[in-house]
């Protein structure tokens, strides 16, 4: 391909790529991602074209294909944030929200005046620990360990609280009688237990 021919295929692919921000913005997001595509076919080495579209697949619930646009713009920019946090934020709306948290520390470690993606963060982390997050025992203990390793001071402080709180109700409990407390107290020991793998 000649010089020329190069330019002009560049041209062709910016073109692509201001006609889906025009859709974008008229929340056309169809036809947005129909130009990004042809942008990204004309020219793949343009790390913008795979976020836009990226982040017109997230505000169409496409997560799957969003989560691949913003890895591609990774690829292309590593040291970009921004992809980082908005690859996490569609885990966070899949409710992987171990992944999430992994695309948020990593953002944070690029841009740490930013505090957008360490409230993300903070979010994610309690998301994880909740019923609804259904994934904590699903966790491996080097898993827990690297959450332990991000987990801000409060949360660590709760943490040891809460541990604190469930050994004073173990020793309560043990020494009582009654079926009803003595699963209470296996329930608390075994939760005691799996606290002390985060460590």
């Amino acid at each position: 391909m000649s010089t020329e021919e190069k330019t002009a295929t560049k041209t062709a692919a910016q073109e692509a790529a201001d006609r889906g921000k025009v859709s974008y913005a008229k929340r056309d997001y169809e036809n947005a991602i129909r130009e990004f595509t042809e942008a990204i076919r004309l020219d793949n080495s343009v790390t913008v074209y795979f976020g836009r579209r990226g982040f017109v697949y997230s505000k169409i619930e496409d997560y799957d294909n969003a989560i691949k646009d913003y890895t591609d713009a990774i690829k292309l920019d590593p040291n970009n944030s921004d992809y980082l946090m908005y690859r996490g934020d569609s885990y966070y709306q899949k409710k992987d929200y171990y992944t999430a948290i992994n695309d948020y520390t990593a953002a944070i470690k690029l841009d740490p005046l930013n505090t957008t993606p360490s409230r993300k963060r903070v979010d994610a982390y309690q998301k994880l620990r909740t019923k609804e997050g259904g994934q904590w025992m699903k966790l491996s203990l080097q898993e827990r360990a690297a959450l332990w390793a991000v987990m801000p001071d409060w949360e660590r402080r709760e943490r040891e609280r809460e541990r604190e709180e469930m050994m004073e109700r173990v020793k309560v409990n043990v020494v009582l009688e009654g079926k009803e407390d003595k699963d209470t107290a296996i329930k608390d020991s075994m939760s005691i237990r799996d606290y002390s793998t985060w460590k």
